[in-house]
C-alpha cells in the first residue's frame, strides 16, 4: 500500500463473474489500479490465483455463497430505509459479508459497482450508472426489477458523485434526473489486454480447422432483445442472395435463454450461415477477434460497448449501429448503419468481404481509435472524481 494515501473501498460482493460487463470492468480496474494515486480495499468473490493485483490493492475475498447472499440483501427494496443510515448500513454489509464493521467503516470513499441495487450510505459513495436501459426498453424488465431500480435510483440524490461510461449514458441519466447534473461525471471504460498472437494455440487451430479462410462476421453480446441479433440473421440471408462466396456469422456471448437459437431455427434460409456459439473463454474470444473479417454490432442501445473497443484493439473492422453511445465510442473508426435496415448491413458486409483495400482501411481506422482508450486514461478520470469527493469530505 502507498503510505499516507487515502483508502477507497470497492464493493464487488454483489456482482457475479457471470454478469459480464460490470464484473469485468471492476475486476479490470483493480488489476490496473497501479495507475491510480489512491489505495484500495477490494471486497470480492474469490479470484483466480494467477491474476495478481497491484500493491496498492488490498483484497478481501469471500466464497460465492457470500456473494449470492449480498445480492439477495442488496435487491431487497424494503431495506432501503435501513441503508440510508450510515451505522446501520455498515453493520448490515459487515454481517452479510462476514467482515468486521471496522473494515467497512475504514475507507474514506467507496466505488459502488452499479446503481441498479440498493446504494448504502457509506462515506464518499460513488456509484456507476452503466446505462438507463430500463427506461429505454421497460418491456425487458418485470415489475419487481423496475421497483428495485427505482428505489436504488432514489439514493443517487445523496451520492456526492456518479460515474457514467459515456456522455450518452450521462445524458440519459440526466434526462430522467436533471437535478443530478452537478454530480454526474464520465469515465470511459477500457477493454481487456490484447492476448499475444499465437497461431499454434488450441483456439486458433480450432478456428483454422473449422473455418479456414471463410470470412467471419462476429457479434459479441448477451441475448437481451435490444442487442438486435435478429437483424444479423436477416442480413445473412440477404447477403447469401448477393454472393455465392462462403461466409459465416458467429454470435458470441452469455445466454440466459434459447431465444437466439429459436430465431435461427425459425429462419431456414440462414441454415449454415449463422451460428450461436454462446459463452467462450477469453482465449477463444481473442482468437475470434483475430480470425474474423469484421465485428458487426447492431445493438439498439448501449451504455458503452466494450466489444467495440476490444475490436479496435485487435485492428478489426467494425460495422456498428448508429444509435445511443455507439457513434460517440467509435468516432470515425467504424461504418455506422441504421440498425433496422438489414439490407444496408448485407451490402456493407459484402463490401468488406470482396474489397481488401476497404477492409484494410477500416482495420487501420479501428486500430488508430483504440489508442483513445486505456486503463491509464480511465484511472485519470476516476482519480479526479475521488479527489473532488475527498476534498469535500462527504
Amino acid at each position: 500500500m502507498i503510505a499516507n494515501v487515502p483508502k477507497i473501498g470497492v464493493f464487488a460482493l454483489n456482482i457475479s463473474p457471470k454478469s459480464g460487463g460490470v464484473y469485468n470492468l471492476i475486476d479490470g480496474l483493480m488489476a490496473h489500479a497501479q495507475y491510480s494515486k489512491y489505495n484500495y480495499l477490494y471486497l470480492s468473490q474469490t479470484r483466480p490465483m494467477d491474476i495478481p493485483l497491484p500493491s496498492n490493492v488490498e483484497t478481501i475475498t469471500r466464497h460465492p455463497m457470500i456473494r449470492m447472499a449480498n445480492q439477495v440483501v442488496l435487491r431487497t427494496s424494503k431495506l432501503n430505509t435501513l441503508f440510508r443510515h450510515r451505522n446501520a448500513a455498515i453493520a448490515a454489509l459487515a454481517a452479510c459479508s462476514g467482515i468486521s464493521p471496522g473494515v467497512i467503516a475504514t475507507p474514506r470513499a467507496w466505488l459502488w459497482p452499479h446503481c441498479f441495487g440498493l446504494i448504502p450510505n457509506l462515506a464518499g459513495m460513488v456509484p456507476i450508472c452503466h446505462d438507463m436501459i430500463h427506461y429505454k426498453y421497460p418491456e425487458n424488465f418485470d415489475r419487481s426489477a423496475h421497483m428495485r431500480r427505482a428505489t436504488a435510483e432514489s439514493s443517487l440524490m445523496s451520492c456526492p458523485s456518479i460515474l457514467c461510461p459515456s456522455n450518452s449514458t450521462a445524458n440519459d441519466l440526466l434526462s430522467v434526473y436533471p437535478v443530478l447534473k452537478s454530480q454526474v461525471y464520465v469515465a470511459t471504460e477500457s477493454p481487456c489486454e490484447i492476448m499475444e498472437e499465437d497461431s499454434h494455440t488450441v483456439e486458433s487451430q480450432y478456428l483454422n480447422d473449422t473455418y479456414g479462410k471463410t470470412p467471419i462476421f462476429l457479434y459479441v453480446g448477451v441475448d437481451w432483445p435490444h442487442k438486435n441479433h435478429k437483424l444479423l440473421i436477416q442480413a445473412a440471408v440477404m447477403l447469401r442472395a448477393m454472393t455465392s462466396k462462403p461466409f459465416k456469422v458467429l454470435l458470441v456471448g452469455h445466454r440466459r435463454s434459447t431465444n437466439i437459437t429459436k430465431e435461427i431455427s425459425c429462419n431456414p434460409a440462414c441454415a449454415g450461415l449463422v451460428t450461436d456459439i454462446g459463452s467462450v473463454s477469453r482465449a477463444m474470444l481473442a482468437a475470434l477477434y483475430r480470425h474474423s473479417t469484421a465485428l458487426v454490432f447492431p445493438s439498439l442501445y448501449e451504455g458503452f460497448g466494450i466489444p467495440l473497443v476490444e475490436a479496435m484493439q485487435y485492428g478489426l473492422p467494425i460495422i456498428a449501429s448508429d444509435q445511443s453511445c455507439v457513434p460517440e465510442i467509435c468516432g470515425n473508426s467504424a461504418i455506422l448503419l441504421n440498425p433496422t435496415l438489414p439490407s444496408l448491413w448485407a451490402h456493407e458486409m459484402l463490401h468488406l468481404m470482396t474489397n481488401k483495400d476497404h477492409q484494410m482501411k477500416q482495420a487501420v481506422a479501428a486500430k488508430a481509435m483504440s489508442y483513445n482508450y486505456s486503463w491509464q486514461h480511465t484511472w485519470q478520470q476516476i482519480d479526479e472524481v475521488f479527489t473532488t469527493v475527498l476534498e469535500r469530505g462527504i
